[in-house]
């Protein structure tokens, strides 16, 4: 079951020939292929570029306590200004 025999490509192309019309096969096989081209070369662009090009978008963070007493001090001052806004 894990990979395709002919009989399910076979089965794959009528359903498709019967959704899309023998018509527009061709066209639908044109635009996935160039599709799939584009995606492979924006990829290959991105990687090619050099560290200075890319984009690098920062998040700001909060500081990071080195001891756990500084970070339930933190906890607990963020709560008491949140509980007084509340008031």
């Amino acid at each position: 079951m894990g990979e395709f025999s002919l009989t399910h490509w076979a089965v794959v192309l009528i359903i498709l020939l019967l959704f899309f019309g023998p018509s527009k096969l061709p066209q639908l096989g044109k635009s996935l292929g160039e599709a799939i081209r584009d995606f492979k070369k924006g990829i290959n662009d991105i990687d090619n570029q050099k560290p200075d090009e890319k984009e690098i978008t920062h998040i700001p963070t909060q500081q990071i306590p080195s001891k756990a007493s500084d970070a339930h001090q933190d906890i607990t001052q963020n709560t008491q200004k949140k509980e007084h806004h509340n008031s």
